[in-house]
């Protein structure tokens, strides 16, 4: 093979590996303003940094959601604060997730995190992941010694639907879009079947 043949393939290389190291920097840096966003009670940077198509098929603009935000997420944020740094870790090119740990007024911890996928606008997660986690700080409050429990993100999430459905519906936000097939939704009333279901051991299907 001749020295320029081998200059190029070195040069290939380090591009490439240039190119990674560059797109796994971003996927943290937006991960961390995901997480940043929950954490800081700023809904327009988690709007930004939410799936467009998840938003349009669960209904989600720019007037509906800040009022779910200041009526649903921050109420039930408020009383926690952030203890520890904020980490995260990359599995391929697909997932990037960022984490770090919240602390109540009673003293109860709990791990805050977020887990967004790669798509054609860089990493982004469900506008309704922060709501989710709302619903658990709720619970977890109300229920401590069920904070670690198996089925406590399912428990947590019946009753937030239970509570929060008629005001999500009326402000015009219908259910959930599928992770898989974004432009799949999944009514609140199909979520609070779901999780009946597997709460008492069956198995739903798709």
């Amino acid at each position: 093979m001749r020295v320029g043949s081998v200059l190029i393939l070195l040069l290939s290389g380090i591009l490439v590996t240039q190119r990674v190291s560059c797109q796994a920097n971003a996927a943290v840096r937006e991960a961390r303003s995901i997480l940043d966003s929950r954490i800081e009670n700023n809904w327009r940077l988690a709007l930004e940094m939410s799936n467009k198509v998840m938003n349009r098929t669960s209904g989600i603009n720019e007037t509906n959601y800040p009022l779910m935000w200041k009526t649903l997420i921050a109420p039930r944020m408020k009383d926690w604060k952030q203890v520890g740094g904020r980490f995260t870790q990359t599995y391929g090119p697909h997932q990037t997730v960022a984490h770090t740990y919240l602390r109540s007024s009673e003293g109860l911890v709990v791990k805050c995190g977020v887990a967004p996928f790669a798509t054609e606008q860089g990493m982004r997660n469900s506008a309704l992941s922060h709501l989710w986690y709302a619903w658990f700080l709720e619970f977890t409050k109300a229920n401590p010694s069920l904070q670690h429990h198996k089925n406590a993100s399912l428990l947590s999430q019946l009753a937030g639907i239970r509570k929060d459905r008629a005001f999500l519906e009326k402000i015009g936000i219908k259910g959930i879009a599928d992770l898989r097939e974004p432009e799949r939704l999944r009514s609140w009333g199909e979520l609070e079947r779901r999780s009946e279901i597997w709460l008492a051991g069956g198995n739903p299907g798709d």
